[in-house]
């Protein structure tokens, strides 16, 4: 309740699922992604959401995001790092994978992340918060068939556990953990579905 959260990707699927629970719990939550129209369609449709356009992989489009936050809102207590791609390519495994979509999908996958912790942490250093990472199980369990996609998600676990690390040493109070759903009926969930 009276919490300022930031949810990237939170135009759609899990992302607008997980704002709309935060604005139910009583929260007031900032959706970034890049779909300019999903996005101010749902900051039309609910009151408490506002939406910001935001390229996760961009470190302006960070730092702009969490300046916005911090002058709108003025502190930061929840963000959600959800932001991800499961392909660019129609094939992802080892023999097959270009390094082109490699890069794509942990340039939104695990850079986007990085970021987002990097940034989240200075927004929340000073008042303490929580920063919820959200991989796969795909970053536990292997998937030959999305090896692109199951590495991001497995830098994004790591990644996690040593921002959760650096903060309780410094004493900051910031939470960080990750989740890591099965395939959920969405639109990257069928594609997952059809691989």
């Amino acid at each position: 309740n009276n919490k300022i959260a930031i949810v990237t990707g939170g135009a759609q699927g899990i992302g607008l699922g997980i704002a709309q629970k935060l604005v139910d719990e009583g929260a007031t939550v900032l959706i970034t992604d890049q779909n300019i129209e999903l996005g101010q369609n749902v900051e039309q449709a609910v009151n408490s959401i506002h939406f910001l356009p935001h390229d996760v992989s961009k470190e302006e489009d960070w730092e702009n995001v969490i300046k916005n936050a911090l002058q709108k809102f003025s502190k930061v207590d929840i963000l959600v790092n959800n932001a991800g791609i499961l392909a660019t390519e129609e094939n992802q495994c080892i023999e097959n994978t270009s390094l082109a979509q490699w890069r794509a999908v942990h340039s939104v996958n695990s850079d986007g992340v990085f970021l987002g912790c990097k940034y989240g942490v200075a927004a929340m250093k000073a008042t303490g918060g929580s920063i919820i990472n959200i991989s796969s199980v795909a970053g536990i369990v292997a998937v030959p068939d999305l090896i692109a996609y199951g590495a991001s998600k497995g830098a994004v676990r790591q990644l996690t556990k040593s921002v959760a690390v650096h903060g309780g040493r410094r004493g900051y109070n910031i939470r960080c953990n990750s989740v890591h759903p099965g395939i959920v009926s969405t639109r990257m969930g069928d594609q997952v579905m059809k691989v």
